[in-house]
């Protein structure tokens, strides 16, 4: 037995031209739905560890909704915009970084801070999400049915989620891009992360530009180890990068990581020629350079599957090389402080 919250009262001419949502009077009913699993039958301990109850349980009410209205289909309908389940669940961390990690006893957070809903909900929610849009869904849905199996009855720890979640998605899986592009994902390193540091994800990208292919040009050091420079080829060595043929030409892309999160961030580059390379890049150091030796960069996408959900700030993560038509971002990313400020409202008003 559980109680729920009424549906919005919401004038039929409002849903149909200005606001509309599929939350009220379901998504608490969802939620408290799922307490007769994480903190009913698997009997966590919601005060030691409200993540493993209250978190995962949030996760799980995302994946239902996704089970019933699909990856985009609509949740919350604004001035035209559809935002989906991954646009209200990035929403949901608002736009300051949580100052408590989510691996923290009940009591360890102060009320006064007001750091735990979206230290143990939303964030641990968004950070479940986006481990499994990195591995995959079944991969994932497999690794969580192992730990059902698991927790079942036996007041299952957070060392406990995080064992299982390695032992069936391997400590460090190989993300691979187009051609010989790949890095690794650590998982362990990765759910380390999530549980005890405040960070989210933040890239941009820095740099996108064609110039004349340097080649050997520049300075380097000979056989003898002395300094040398190589100079640039003397014919048309003033000519406009524009007028030059394709093979004396490189791209180049610059991206960086600005946030503390350190996860893989896939790399969409789009070349003059309207070909495109999905590449991927381990997001270890805090910037990363690419070279595309007779090609020119047009535009470059980071995250273009809009995997990172711990990713609040996309606003930067495109840039092209010069005018044309740039693509629409997802609403997330454009609707602005009124609209967020509605939609954070309701999922407050809303929320368990």
């Amino acid at each position: 037995l559980y109680t729920t919250g009424p549906r919005a009262d919401i004038p039929p001419w409002v849903r149909a031209r200005l606001f509309d949502e599929r939350m009220s009077g379901v998504f608490t009913t969802v939620h408290e739905f799922g307490h007769q699993y994480f903190q009913g039958l698997f009997a966590s301990n919601e005060h030691d560890q409200p993540w493993v109850d209250e978190g995962l349980n949030t996760m799980a009410d995302m994946l239902a909704y996704v089970d019933a209205y699909g990856e985009q289909g609509w949740v919350v309908r604004l001035l035209g915009h559809d935002l989906s389940v991954p646009d209200v669940v990035r929403l949901s961390l608002g736009r300051a970084t949580p100052v408590d990690p989510i691996d923290l006893p009940a009591s360890g957070f102060d009320d006064l801070v007001g750091s735990y809903g979206v230290s143990v909900y939303s964030k641990t929610s968004a950070a479940m999400l986006t481990l499994r849009n990195i591995v995959g869904d079944e991969d994932f849905r497999q690794a969580f049915a192992a730990y059902a199996k698991l927790a079942r009855f036996a007041h299952p720890t957070g060392d406990d989620l995080q064992r299982t979640l390695i032992e069936h998605l391997g400590a460090r899986r190989v993300l691979a891009g187009e051609g010989p592009s790949a890095a690794v994902f650590d998982v362990e390193d990765y759910l380390n992360q999530i549980r005890h540091d405040t960070s989210l994800a933040d890239f941009r990208v820095a740099r996108v530009s064609n110039r004349r292919l340097q080649g050997a040009a520049g300075w380097h050091r000979d056989e003898d180890g002395t300094l040398v420079e190589t100079p640039l080829a003397k014919d048309d060595a003033n000519a406009r990068v524009s007028k030059l043929p394709d093979d004396e030409v490189e791209g180049i892309v610059v991206v960086l990581r600005e946030g503390e999160l350190r996860v893989p961030v896939e790399i969409l580059v789009t070349f003059s020629d309207d070909t495109r390379r999905r590449l991927v890049w381990d997001g270890q150091a805090r910037h990363h350079t690419l070279r595309f030796p007779g090609q020119r960069v047009r535009e470059v996408v980071l995250d273009p599957a809009h995997k990172l959900l711990l990713e609040m700030d996309r606003l930067d993560n495109t840039r092209r090389t010069g005018p044309g038509p740039h693509p629409m971002p997802r609403p997330v990313a454009f609707m602005g402080a009124a609209s967020e400020g509605i939609t954070l409202g309701l999922l407050e008003v809303m929320g368990p």
